[in-house]
């Protein structure tokens, strides 16, 4: 379609708007938080060649990353899903994939992650528990939203059924 100048901007907008199926979407979300969770993973094999005693290391970010998984990221999973299958219509802008606080977040997240393995003299150790608790928490999540993507009327049926409950109680 050819923009002219007496098209509003709402029209124009609309024109312009990359939209795809909600479902899409929950794919979308998985493949950025697989292309996350790979990218932390490098940092975590940097790290993690800096440091011995590899076993404690592992144990400790295993033990860390349940928590981190439960008490965190299964939340954030959760809030996203909900909010992509509810969403009025079928198809949505493509960026909605996440809300402005979780970009905000994402973006606080990568810019503290560069400047801890840069300028600060945190130990190897404590970055690598981290980063392992982390790519496993953003690698569980890719593999829920793909899932909840792959299965994506059993997932409208089980976040439409779950609010009607919690709007209950």
């Amino acid at each position: 379609m050819h923009f002219n100048a007496n098209m509003q901007f709402k029209e124009f907008v609309h024109i312009i708007n990359p939209r795809v199926p909600k479902r899409m979407l929950l794919f979308l979300a998985g493949f950025i938080w697989l292309y996350a969770s790979y990218r932390v993973f490098l940092v975590l094999l940097i790290e993690l060649h800096k440091s011995s005693n590899h076993w404690l290391i592992y144990t400790i970010g295993s033990i860390v990353y349940v928590l981190f998984f439960q008490f965190v990221f299964h939340r954030i999973l959760l809030k996203h899903t909900k909010r992509i299958i509810n969403k009025a219509t079928n198809w949505v802008c493509v960026f909605s994939v996440f809300d402005l606080k979780s970009y905000l977040l994402m973006g606080f997240m990568i810019a503290t992650g560069v400047l801890s393995t840069r300028y600060l003299s945190i130990p190897a150790e404590a970055l690598s528990v981290f980063f392992i608790s982390l790519s496993l928490s953003l690698f569980t999540s890719a593999l829920y939203f793909l899932y909840y993507g792959f299965r994506y009327s059993y997932a409208k049926n089980k976040f439409l059924i779950f609010n009607k409950l919690k709007d209950e109680n």
